[in-house]
């Protein structure tokens, strides 16, 4: 299976479980699910500076989000 984005991995985990996740969660489940590989030592920060890119780069495109923050390490589904 060819492997996803960092953030479409999650946006597919955050749809499923319907719900604002932990980012340590959304990489557990999503490594479990072969969606993604991480080789660092940080997952969860490297996948929270993921969602704050994608979200810089849409801003700067006018494009509306796919993630909000809910609160510490806890990310959800702006849908």
């Amino acid at each position: 299976m060819e492997k996803l984005s960092k953030t479409d991995a999650a946006y597919i985990i955050l749809k499923e479980y319907g719900k604002p996740m932990k980012t340590k969660d959304i990489v557990r489940l999503a490594e479990e699910r072969g969606l993604i590989q991480y080789n660092g030592r940080t997952p969860a920060s490297t996948l929270a500076s993921e969602f704050y890119l994608e979200m810089k780069r849409k801003s700067a495109k006018n494009k509306p989000f796919r993630f909000i923050k809910f609160d510490r390490g806890v990310w959800g589904l702006v849908e």
